[in-house]
């Protein structure tokens, strides 16, 4: 019995070892795409600056 109980506690540890490993590569990819809307907003927030959409006209109008 203590084997079968060594070989079940393997199998869970290999199949959370899996799991995790794929959670491991979803999270990575979840931040890798959070990284590029960062680089896309950071780069519209400079682009908006410099067209003159923030400017002291255009927020004395709203």
């Amino acid at each position: 019995a203590p084997a079968d109980l060594d070989a079940t506690v393997a199998i869970h540890l290999a199949r959370l070892r899996d799991k995790l490993a794929r959670n491991q590569e979803v999270v990575a990819l979840h931040l890798r795409a959070l990284e590029e809307i960062d680089d896309t907003l950071a780069r519209a927030a400079l682009a908006a600056e410099s067209d003159g959409t923030y400017t002291a006209r255009s927020s004395a109008r709203s």
